[in-house]
């Protein structure tokens, strides 16, 4: 079986442009892990789901830019 790896700085389960490239890998058989924002972690239909943090709200520019690089220095 084929492997992909996802990695999005948004929430999954709420972003359809996402959802749809993990569906057309399903398609064809792939099996994807998933790193992307959220509370939990899941697995179902040939997914690996893996939460790596919470987004930053908040109005500080350096802090945004920090939350985004810390995000994915976890994934590597």
């Amino acid at each position: 079986m084929k492997r992909a790896a996802m990695i999005a700085h948004a929430y999954y389960f709420t972003d359809a442009r996402i959802k749809n490239y993990v569906a057309a890998l399903l398609k064809d058989n792939w099996e994807i892990d998933i790193y992307a924002l959220g509370e939990e972690s899941d697995t179902a239909n040939g997914t690996n789901f893996h939460s790596i943090m919470d987004k930053y709200y908040g109005e500080s520019s350096i802090r945004f830019v920090t939350s985004y690089l810390l995000f994915f220095v976890k994934t590597l």
